[in-house]
């Protein structure tokens, strides 16, 4: 059987908005939920924000990259974004 791989190309905004809302959903999963099922949603996000970085961290400007990567720590820390 032939494999149909197919290229799909997002922008760096596309990822960096998808990641920060899928993790934001998690992380507010995650404090309507004790023990066991809450840490792993606090999982799931932190394991959306290394993979996020992995692929963009090197890909564009870094003050762009430093600025969404500080919003997002803060995201999955509890705080409130960072003003930009």
């Amino acid at each position: 059987m032939r494999s149909r791989a197919q290229s799909v190309h997002f922008s760096y905004r596309e990822l960096t908005s998808s990641t920060y809302h899928a993790i934001k959903l998690l992380m507010e999963e995650s404090a309507k939920r004790d023990g066991a099922p809450g840490l792993q949603r606090k999982d799931w996000a932190y394991g959306m924000y290394l993979g996020w970085r992995a692929l963009v961290m090197d890909r564009i400007p870094p003050t762009i990259f430093h600025l969404d990567d500080r919003a997002i720590e803060a995201l999955l820390a509890g705080r409130p974004p960072l003003a930009q």
